[in-house]
């Protein structure tokens, strides 16, 4: 019950959605749906109370066979919540038309993070044995790239190094400084024999397509071969970015074992290491759990056309980074409320309230927490 605490603060979105102030062109009750809980007859009294007071129709209000724990499992989210919601709202041909749902006390708070199968715990098996082999590849790109050019009599040092993408911009750029050195050996047989090295070091830290960037030729007779090789392997490189996803969305043994052997042979090390990061965090689960709320903003995204693990940037919020197109995200995100808290008697209140407060008015002290920023009066109000 802890957790309903903070569930509190979600009541004055039912005062912000019903306000009756015009100027703000808010929405109306017919794109409100109500959610409880069946199992919970403290649920069902105050949705219906909350629906008639703010004149939604009984027909969207919406009661799902739910547990009544706070916390719900990803699967039962997924069957008792999100696909029993789909259809209700299918059925009654809702699904465009409600935009905003209001969640009653008794509807689970949290979601589980998924609980791995054996396909599952394969791929994180692989994705760990990849991201150690292309480890050690960098490694010793790196040790190349510091060799090579260089009297045999002068051996690298490993560096010091805060993380690893400090040593992945470590070893692009000692790959860089290698080829300056190779430009400037005095003898033929002397550049030809390092240059090999250093193919070979670029090829195993960035593949083919770190290869076109990171390599210059020193005589006419370079330039016209690599001129020549650049357009196949640019098309290789294509193909092969366009055949890895294809791969990794029909994740049998076969293709996952493909996957990795074309990203290390026209991505290189690098490549491996990145696809690997993504894997294992992906499949790990470790950030996969979720709030309802927030997960139910996503009603109508299918389960497989975003990553549970992790965040996502909310395209609503105003500073967030999230680049989308004029028309907006390719499927709609619902505005989702709440009203709970530490007992069905509080959260009646909290209806009751905010009616009183839109017929007499609200009155009293707020606080709002200004982040420690010094309030600069020109611009207050759009500050706030």
């Amino acid at each position: 019950m802890l957790h309903r605490l903070l569930a509190t603060v979600f009541f004055l979105c039912s005062f912000l959605l019903f306000s009756s102030s015009k100027s703000l062109a808010l929405p109306g009750a017919e794109q409100v749906g109500v959610i409880a809980n069946k199992n919970s007859a403290d649920s069902i009294a105050l949705a219906e109370h909350y629906a008639n007071a703010r004149e939604i129709p009984r027909s969207q209000v919406f009661l799902l066979d739910l547990p009544l724990e706070e916390t719900i499992s990803r699967e039962s989210y997924q069957r008792l919540l999100v696909d029993a919601l789909r259809e209700k709202l299918s059925a009654q041909r809702f699904g465009t038309r409600v935009r905003i749902l209001a969640l009653m006390y008794g509807v689970p708070l949290r979601v589980q993070a998924p609980q791995a199968n054996e396909e599952m715990k394969s791929r994180l098996v692989l994705a760990t044995s990849q991201l150690d082999a292309a480890r050690k590849e960098i490694l010793a790109a790196y040790f190349t790239a510091e060799s090579v050019g260089r009297p045999k009599d002068k051996k690298p040092e490993l560096p010091k190094t805060g993380s690893e993408m400090e040593f992945l911009r470590l070893t692009d750029a000692s790959l860089k400084q290698a080829a300056k050195r190779i430009a400037s050996l005095e003898s033929a047989e002397s550049r030809e024999q390092a240059q090999q090295q250093l193919v070979g070091a670029i090829t195993l830290f960035g593949g083919p397509s770190a290869l076109l960037a990171n390599l210059t030729a020193d005589t006419p007779e370079r330039e016209a071969q690599l001129t020549a090789q650049s357009s196949r392997l640019k098309n290789e490189v294509a193909s092969a970015k366009a055949i890895i996803p294809q791969l990794k969305a029909n994740p049998n043994k076969k293709n996952l074992g493909r996957m990795y052997d074309l990203t290390r042979r026209y991505f290189g090390a690098t490549g491996v290491l990145a696809l690997a990061s993504k894997e294992k965090k992906t499949r790990s689960f470790k950030d996969a759990d979720a709030s309802v709320d927030s997960e139910l903003s996503l009603l109508w995204w299918d389960r497989d056309s975003y990553e549970v693990n992790g965040r996502l940037p909310n395209p609503y919020y105003y500073r967030s980074l999230l680049k989308t197109s004029k028309a907006g995200p390719p499927l709609p995100i619902l505005l989702v409320s709440r009203l709970d808290g530490p007992s069905p008697e509080i959260v009646r209140k909290q209806i009751d309230n905010t009616l009183l407060a839109e017929k007499n008015g609200l009155k009293g002290v707020a606080y709002v927490d200004a982040k420690g920023d010094k309030l600069d009066h020109k611009r207050e109000l759009s500050v706030w």
